[in-house]
């Protein structure tokens, strides 16, 4: 009785540690650490455009500020100014059209401010973070490290000022996780929490649709919960639909369809590429276990861990190694009386991390497994479980320098850790930032310059990588590859991509070679089109799929 009392009042007794220790430290240094983390991400944000196509910026970000633009002339949501689409998600296009308008028709501001705007969403998925570790482990250095392993992880860093709505999307992630804990414990599950968090959920929907798995493994969680409320799971559901329901009715309406262009024309290519070459429905199984297998062990860890991979030598007994060790993290996790002794040392409330594991989860899954794409902002959700992870780790080894009578190497450890994670994340990030993610990008930026230059009023032009000569080339662009044209998506699935651009009065088409290889197929009747080469640009500089930019005339049969 003696030894158990002990053992209770030495368990309590790490946040008592802390807080001598600590004191105001942990909330200076969580502002030191977010100031800089917020610095870094501006001075990146401030650089030019040109400099931003090859580092961070991907093509389709500028389709976003394209349709925004276009959304503030009055034309509505469309990249050409004619067709319509709902290729994007509405959250951020809703904060992006405001800051066209106000830019007055500036070129490079409305971009900047973007960036601005993901930085500081950033710098706010950060602190939900902390907040987050905190509720779990009740340690302030465990946050603090789960938090510096998130804000000053490169990937983070780069993909916050991508233009995208990556950085909007995480931030609500973050939020509403970061809700489940304070609205789904016992106490506080009532109808007014319950639809608090209902609104958190339905605009991480928005933020980005394809999170919809956010507010469904927390409708999964509060039907199988004991404490199960009816009235509060149902102010829940109303509140998630409330918020979804003007989004969902538009598309429906609009585009007869519940899944938007820009979710359907990538995924409709790569599958119809692979089936067309004669394999089977359980080749097709395999090869979408192939690209799962590719996300996790190659696209995520080059993303978003410190170190490159190279995929080819992890192929080998991959899928079954990872197996494997979920199953025994499963089993573990089953044994109770491990179960009981991890729930201990962390809150009562802990295993609400179920809520995000589940719905990162199925994002993978979806992405990779399902859609087969493997974009790294697909996949920005993983960094944030993974921080969470790293900090309820961190809490687990403090507790056991602790048991073990050495609780006075506590901060030199996380002294240590921190110093490390910077090094590291420092040497990762000037690597990644000297190569970018978008070198090839220049090719484009220059093919948009020609356009600006050498191009008339009534050119028009089709691509298949629309975005930034549909910002900077000064000719009306047409996307063709059907991601946010809804006319050419159906055109392409139909195979009468040629007859569809004879029909826009496309007088120009300008794209990489391998794209317009990739997409022959899709053409259908190719006599009905004459493609006269009448520019390349080529910089030898950069490299993508052995192939450069060709400007062709279109000469209609």
């Amino acid at each position: 009785m003696t030894i158990r009392g002990r053992v209770a009042t030495r368990h309590s007794s790490p946040s008592i540690v802390a807080a001598r220790y600590m004191g105001d430290w942990g909330l200076v240094a969580l502002l030191v650490m977010s100031a800089a983390a917020l610095c870094l991400r501006l001075a990146i944000a401030l650089s030019e455009l040109p400099l931003l196509l090859q580092k961070t910026i991907p093509d389709d970000a500028f389709y976003y500020f394209t349709i925004a633009r276009n959304a503030v002339h009055g034309m509505g949501m469309t990249l050409d100014g004619q067709n319509s689409t709902d290729g994007f998600h509405p959250l951020w296009m809703a904060l992006l059209v405001p800051i066209f308008w106000l830019s007055g028709g500036d070129e490079s501001l409305p971009v900047h401010i973007a960036l601005f705007l993901g930085a500081g969403f950033s710098l706010i998925t950060g602190l939900l973070l902390y907040s987050t570790i905190k509720a779990v482990t009740r340690s302030e250095r465990a946050s603090l490290v789960g938090t510096a392993v998130f804000v000053f992880n490169p990937g983070a860093v780069m993909g916050s000022v991508n233009g995208l709505e990556t950085s909007l999307a995480l931030m609500m992630f973050a939020a509403t996780s970061r809700l489940c804990f304070v609205c789904l414990r016992r106490d506080s599950f009532t109808s007014r929490s319950a639809a608090a968090l209902g609104v958190s959920a339905g605009l991480t929907f928005l933020a980005r649709t394809d999170y919809v798995f956010v507010p469904m493994a927390i409708a999964g969680y509060i039907a199988c919960a004991q404490n199960n409320k009816p009235k509060a799971g149902g102010s829940y559901l109303a509140s998630v639909l409330l918020v979804a329901a003007p989004w969902v009715l538009w598309e429906l309406i609009s585009f007869h369809s519940f899944l938007q262009v820009s979710g359907q024309a990538r995924p409709f290519v790569l599958h119809h590429e692979y089936l067309a070459g004669g394999s089977t429905p359980w080749e097709a199984a395999l090869h979408s276990l192939s690209q799962l297998e590719n996300a996790v062990l190659t696209v995520i860890p080059n993303l978003y861990f410190l170190y490159q991979v190279q995929h080819d030598e992890f192929r080998v007994g991959a899928i079954g190694t990872v197996s494997l060790l979920a199953l025994a993290a499963s089993v573990l996790w089953l044994k109770p009386s491990l179960r009981h002794k991890v729930l201990t040392i962390l809150s009562p409330g802990a295993s609400l991390i179920l809520i995000p594991t589940m719905a990162v989860a199925a994002l993978v899954l979806a992405n990779s497994g399902v859609r087969w794409g493997l974009q790294g902002w697909y996949f920005a959700s993983v960094l944030y479980l993974g921080a969470l992870y790293v900090g309820i780790l961190y809490r687990l080894g403090e507790e056991y320098l602790y048991r073990k009578g050495m609780e006075k190497l506590q901060l030199p450890v996380i002294a240590l850790t921190l110093m490390l994670l910077l090094i590291a994340n420092g040497t990762r990030l000037a690597e990644v930032w000297r190569s970018g993610y978008y070198p090839w990008q220049a090719e484009m930026y220059d093919e948009a310059m020609w356009f600006r230059s050498n191009g008339s009023a009534n050119w028009t032009v089709g691509s298949f990588n629309a975005g930034v000569l549909s910002y900077f080339g000064g000719v009306r662009t047409i996307n063709l590859d059907g991601v946010v044209n809804n006319g050419a998506f159906g055109a392409l699935s139909n195979q009468r991509l040629a007859q569809y651009i004879k029909d826009q009065g496309i007088t120009h088409i300008a794209d990489y070679q391998f794209t317009l290889e990739q997409h022959t197929p899709y053409m259908g009747n190719e006599q009905a089109l004459r493609l006269v080469p009448i520019q390349e640009i080529d910089d030898p500089g950069v490299n993508w799929q052995n192939s450069f930019i060709v400007i062709y005339k279109v000469e209609v049969g």
